[in-house]
């Protein structure tokens, strides 16, 4: 993953995480002991999500497939580079058209919920019963699309982020800043576009507008 997806993941963290302390004050809390408990509390859920194995700082790789054949493994002649640890020519994964097809190097393996995986067509996430692959105990990778576009995302449970992360630095909480709003819900909830880590713009629901 290189260093602009990273900030960009950073951004859509600050402000998940801005969104998250806004919510308290649309009327949910009481006093300021529990608004700054929730806080708190918001902090401990999003700190265990990121120490997950399988969470955010697992990623280190998302890469671009590209109609035809593309090499898998750690070895630098692969079209996809996977972390040392991994086999050096794990397989090839072949894209025709939208269809994403994986083929494992014999003696190489790959496990979907436990089941060895020699061939198969991959389901992306944007599918249900999307195809999730393991290998070595250790990697962890699917496909995603986006914008019409397919992406190898890979996951590695002994990532340097994961390993040396301890805690997120942030300010001290400020009753300042408990600000009382109003909730407009929408009805129906409206369709909204964002930009995501991808640079590409996505269609989201909007629940509602905060009014203060």
């Amino acid at each position: 993953m290189g260093m602009n997806e990273i900030r960009s993941i950073g951004r859509v963290l600050v402000v998940v995480a801005l969104a998250a302390l806004c919510v308290p004050v649309w009327g949910q809390v009481a006093n300021i002991d529990e608004y700054e408990q929730d806080i708190l509390d918001w902090h401990a859920r999003r700190e265990e999500g990121l120490r997950r194995e399988t969470g955010w700082f697992s990623i280190v790789g998302l890469f671009p497939l590209e109609q035809g054949t593309s090499t898998f493994g750690s070895s630098e002649e692969s079209h996809i580079r996977f972390p040392d640890g991994a086999p050096g020519h794990a397989g090839v994964l072949e894209l025709d058209v939208g269809d994403v097809t994986i083929v494992v190097e014999p003696g190489v393996a790959v496990f979907e919920d436990g089941v060895p995986v020699n061939r198969m067509q991959m389901i992306p996430d944007t599918e249900e019963g999307t195809t999730v692959l393991h290998m070595k105990d250790r990697f962890q990778f699917y496909v995603i699309e986006r914008a019409g576009r397919q992406y190898l995302r890979l996951k590695d449970r002994q990532s340097r982020a994961l390993k040396e992360f301890r805690h997120v630095e942030r300010f001290d909480i400020d009753p300042a800043w408990h600000i009382e709003g109003r909730w407009e819900a929408y009805d129906p909830p409206k369709k909204i576009k964002t930009p995501n880590v991808l640079g590409h713009e996505v269609e989201e629901e909007c629940p509602g507008v905060a009014t203060f």
